[in-house]
């Protein structure tokens, strides 16, 4: 989100997903700043560069046998390895 019309973009499709009853999933995130504004436009979850790169079997195989307690390392304890398996994060 780097200019006005960029945030003018998301934050009309964050409000019409939500009013919809819809999640929104913020996709290609790769600063905190992009998290942080996104957070604020209310998208609940994120996915991209920040949390993780794309993963292949062996991937997903290894961050699983090293990080066992990823989620509340993350503080997503609430959430389950289906966010760590999708590389989507609640934001």
């Amino acid at each position: 989100m780097t200019t006005e019309d960029d945030n003018a973009i998301v934050k009309t499709i964050a409000t019409l997903a939500q009013n919809l009853g819809m999640e929104v999933i913020a996709e290609g995130l790769e600063t905190n700043e992009q998290y942080d504004q996104l957070k604020q436009l209310g998208c609940e979850y994120g996915q991209g560069f920040l949390f993780s790169p794309p993963l292949d079997t062996d991937g997903v195989q290894r961050l699983l046998v090293e990080t066992t307690d990823l989620d509340s390392i993350l503080g997503f304890e609430d959430f389950g390895t289906d966010a760590v398996l999708a590389n989507t994060y609640p934001m």
